[in-house]
């Protein structure tokens, strides 16, 4: 298959978003070789796709608020046209987003239908109803490639994040200077936060299964999160059986990719850095929230090392959690602390078993 015109590829929100829209990448590359391919990422996620195999170039959009808004806008839109793309596929609606592409010349413009103002901006759409949660966002976001005139029978549905040996190399002096030492044979990673976008499970025991993790496995602990939660988890240390580092916001997000990248196990709620575990084929335990929209079957890893638990029930909410008018409420502890150990340490001890005893990283 071959194409004339260039494509550009929307995804403005979180980094987990932009993770699982990476089969997209991989799709279009393999059906058009000789197509540019563009992508259009927030300035945070960046750092996800920089140097990601496939793509001509990576658009930075900054959609915060100010004076400099109207002539950063001005600016997007000039270098988007001056790229000549003629086709857009947005994974995600964005009025905003939608309206550069427009101005910009952009003269196909393909996306996913969930608001009715979505028709005056697209020329073809695909109505989806995520919220419905009937496939993983990945597949979602495969789908909408039907417009680009790419047959299911042709998706590459692989979830690879490459990790550059320099970046390992800036994450391993930062953790040194935190003390690391490396006669430890690996590190686990805990990532307590979740950013308030889902349900989560007590940092409690989050600091119960280190311990347990720390002390079965001899490996260190390493605790990531942003500077902003550096109260929070030096909280948690305080209560790890076992050596451990506190580096919220220590790291760049490509230094956190990298450093996530050479762990030897990751436990951590839904979120971004769990989609980086699952996407460099780290061996990782999830817990989530039982909310549909939050749910397993929409966000869970996109990995075969990979086991996500969550509360078993009949959840009554479908988009925000009920709190106390719930009577399962709060059903997030009704996940135990010795269930993820006995996942954590299963998964941990087949990837151990098949990459070999004693080796270093």
């Amino acid at each position: 298959m071959k194409s004339e015109n260039g494509i550009l590829i929307s995804r403005t929100d979180r980094i987990g978003d932009v993770i699982l829209s990476l089969p997209v990448i991989r799709t279009i590359s393999k059906v058009y070789p000789d197509e540019p391919l563009h992508m259009m990422v927030s300035s945070y996620a960046y750092p996800v796709v920089e140097n990601y195999p496939g793509l001509s170039s990576v658009i930075r959009y900054e959609p915060e608020d100010g004076s400099n808004k109207v002539s950063r806008t001005k600016q997007l839109i000039q270098h988007i046209r001056d790229l000549k793309i003629k086709r857009a596929l947005m994974l995600v609606y964005d009025p905003d987003v939608l309206s550069i592409i427009k101005k910009a010349g952009i003269k196909e413009r393909f996306g996913p239908l969930t608001k009715i103002s979505g028709m005056f901006g697209y020329t073809a759409w695909r109505s989806q109803h995520r919220s419905k949660v009937e496939q993983h966002e990945l597949e979602y976001n495969l789908s909408l490639l039907e417009m680009l005139g790419i047959k299911d029978r042709f998706y590459d549905a692989t979830l690879d994040l490459p990790v550059s040996k320099n970046n390992v190399t800036l994450a391993f002096e930062i953790l040194k200077r935190e003390g690391f030492e490396r006669p430890y044979n690996g590190y686990i990673i805990i990532h307590p936060g979740c950013g308030g976008s889902a349900l989560n499970w007590r940092y409690a025991y989050y600091a119960e299964i280190a311990s347990r993790l720390a002390e079965s496995t001899g490996l260190p602990i390493v605790l990531t999160g942003s500077e902003k939660e550096s109260e929070i988890l030096s909280s948690i240390k305080q209560h790890i059986r076992g050596v451990t580092y506190n580096t919220a916001g220590k790291f760049s997000l490509k230094e956190l990719i990298a450093l996530i990248s050479e762990a030897k196990l990751f436990i951590g709620p839904s979120t971004g850095p769990m989609h980086i575990a699952a996407a460099t084929s780290v061996p990782l335990v999830s817990v989530f929230s039982p909310i549909k929209v939050q749910s397993v079957k929409r966000w869970g890893p996109y990995s075969r090392e990979s086991v996500a638990i969550a509360p078993r029930i009949d959840c009554p909410a479908k988009i925000k959690c009920l709190g106390e008018k719930c009577s399962y409420y709060n059903c997030m502890d009704s996940v135990s602390v010795d269930e993820v150990f006995e996942k954590a340490k299963k998964i941990y001890d087949e990837s151990i078993h098949q990459m070999g005893l004693g080796l270093g990283f």
